[in-house]
């Protein structure tokens, strides 16, 4: 009766031991998101205060200009996919 006992209480014990790892590794996991969220979060901010500051000192005539002078440009957007599902760029 004593050994049913014992190994009743271990068993009880290395369930308990284990769901507690297993909650602490979801409360890790939970802490890991929530820290990108924020820096995903600080780096959208940073974009836009960018954005707001080219906004700021690049008026339209002045990106034309920089347009003439830079020459011959091509689009940088890619498009189609390979029969791999990758995407191509644009060859001419």
């Amino acid at each position: 009766m004593l050994a049913k006992m014992l190994g009743l209480i271990l068993g009880v014990g290395a369930t308990a031991a284990a769901l507690l790892a297993v909650r602490q590794a979801q409360v890790q996991a939970a802490r890991e998101l929530a820290e990108a969220r924020l820096r995903v979060r600080a780096i959208d901010e940073r974009v836009g205060r960018l954005r707001a500051e080219i906004a700021r000192t690049i008026r339209p005539e002045s990106l034309a200009s920089m347009m003439d002078e830079a020459g011959s440009m091509r689009p940088v957007a890619r498009t189609g996919q390979d029969r791999f599902g990758l995407v191509q760029s644009n060859r001419e």
